[in-house]
């Protein structure tokens, strides 16, 4: 049962001067360049040294996460002789309503603070792109966020300015309420956030920043010989336990070098039901931007369903079980995927209630069956958003997490993978940072929605949080 289900990595890697911006997995082929992670290391006189013996002990210090009470299922309201039971039934529906207000508490903290940077991201990794693609805008802006706490000076500042915090208090209440406001394992629906920092035993850390990543970030805390494959294998067992394995591709080509002397890593989990009847799916063709192609499509009717548009575009939202939703956003025929990437006004409608641009429609929509996954490094890109300072060692200033110098931020990753059929969705992502339609409505009040050709879709927290953005342009071989 594979259900609607979506999952984020982003990993963020700290090294020493010199070093390689490569994991072990990259060692033999980068990108243009043909190297082992030793033989660049040993060019510099600035290499931290191998250690003679590896230590196979890692100090692990794990977050504690706030309870999240389960929403109350048709067992749990009858005793054991098989009697109704109000009371427990009302008792646990007040929990889970106490839980449910504390996650609208901190959404209304958040608001739109995030907006900004999340369209920025979607311009820069989806536009121009041509091809299927996932990204989590949470889940970068959760490991952005640490990584503001480790810097100082220009540093923090330029990360700043791209999240649209005015300080570093304003961003770790923002990243702090996102995290409340999103998190959600209640047995109906699953987002789980993990965050993590890795540190070298060599490396003298400041004990107030990580301090203020467990507390702020529920980041646990792992530290020992980053040379070692205890170490790397530790980071992948975590992310496969925080993601229930849905990313072990992608996390099999993680890992750490030896001139890594820091890492943050942040991760997010979605998994979502819906039903549709597996008796109406039905192959269809998918006009795709490289061809044709027969796909099984899954088919429904909604009465009285929302039906949204804007100039560019048509769109549906299709909710899960008790809460969050999946938006589908389909071009007008004479309008692209990049040119409703570029408006950014997908997100506004997306982002809360209120969108004037609706009408009540019974909607025939047919939507067809993918699993599609990104693997994207994301150092350039950040440069290109203004995010300079921590990928050189002469300008990168981590003073806030140690005295140490000539460090630098190596690599930014974000792996994601996003797969829907008829019973849900389920999506993950993790980002590692490694420090070294219709124009108008129809007149007709019944429309059929296909999205037979290429669109966009966003997977929304409660609070209209962004979770995952992607671009379906093929179908092939899904």
């Amino acid at each position: 049962m594979k259900n609607t289900a979506a999952l984020i990595l982003a990993l963020i890697t700290l090294f020493s001067s010199g070093a390689a911006a490569c994991s072990d997995a990259d060692a033999a082929k980068t990108a243009g360049n043909e190297f082992s992670v030793s033989e660049k290391a040993d060019k510099s006189e600035n290499k931290k040294p191998q250690k003679e013996e590896t230590n196979n002990m890692i100090k692990t210090v794990k977050a504690e996460y706030p309870a999240d009470p389960p929403y109350p299922t048709e067992e749990d309201l009858f005793d054991e002789d098989g009697h109704y039971n109000s009371g427990k039934r009302n008792s646990m529906y007040d929990e889970w309503e106490k839980a449910y207000s504390v996650r609208e508490e901190a959404a209304a903290s958040v608001g739109t603070k995030p907006f900004g940077f999340y369209k920025s991201m979607s311009d820069e990794l989806l536009s121009d792109n041509k091809q299927n693609r996932v990204i989590s805008p949470v889940s970068a802006y959760m490991a952005l966020s640490m990584l503001a706490e480790t810097t100082g000076g220009s540093s923090r500042e330029q990360i700043l300015d791209l999240l649209g915090s005015d300080d570093i208090a304003d961003l770790r209440d923002t990243a702090n309420g996102l995290w409340r406001s999103s998190y959600r394992d209640d047995g109906t629906i699953t987002t789980l956030i993990a965050d993590s920092l890795w540190l070298d035993d060599d490396f003298a850390y400041k004990k107030d920043a990580v301090d203020t990543l467990a507390k702020s970030y529920y980041a646990s805390t792992f530290s020992g010989d980053m040379a070692s494959p205890e170490m790397t294998n530790a980071l992948r067992n975590w992310i496969n336990e925080q993601t229930g394995g849905f990313l072990e591709d992608q996390v099999n080509q993680t890992g750490f070098s030896a001139e890594t002397v820091m890492a943050l890593c942040s991760t997010l989990y979605f998994r979502g039901k819906w039903n549709f009847s597996k008796d109406l799916t039905a192959e269809r063709v998918f006009h795709g931007a490289n061809g044709d192609e027969t796909v099984d499509f899954m088919n429904d009717t909604g009465y009285d369903l929302t039906y949204y548009y804007s100039d560019d575009y048509g769109a549906v939202e299709l909710p899960f079980e008790n809460g969050t939703s999946m938006w589908f956003i389909l071009p007008d025929e004479d309008k692209t995927v990049d040119e409703v990437l570029d408006s950014g006004e997908y997100l506004d409608m997306t982002a809360a209630s209120g969108w004037k641009n609706t009408k009540q429609l019974r909607i025939n929509y047919s939507v067809p069956k993918f699993d599609i996954s990104s693997d994207i490094q994301l150092r350039d890109q950040l440069i290109d958003l203004g995010v300079k300072d921590v990928f050189s060692d002469s300008t990168a200033d981590f003073t806030p997490m140690t005295d140490e110098k000539g460090l630098f931020v190596g690599e930014v990753k974000q792996a994601a993978r996003v797969s829907i059929d008829e019973e849900g969705c389920t999506a993950a992502a993790f980002t590692l940072e490694v420090l070294c339609g219709a124009a108008l409505p129809p007149e007709q009040e019944e429309i059929d929605f296909v999205l037979d050709r290429p669109f966009v879709f966003v997977i929304s927290s409660d609070a209209g949080q962004p979770l995952f953005i992607g671009t379906i342009y093929d179908l092939k071989g899904e």
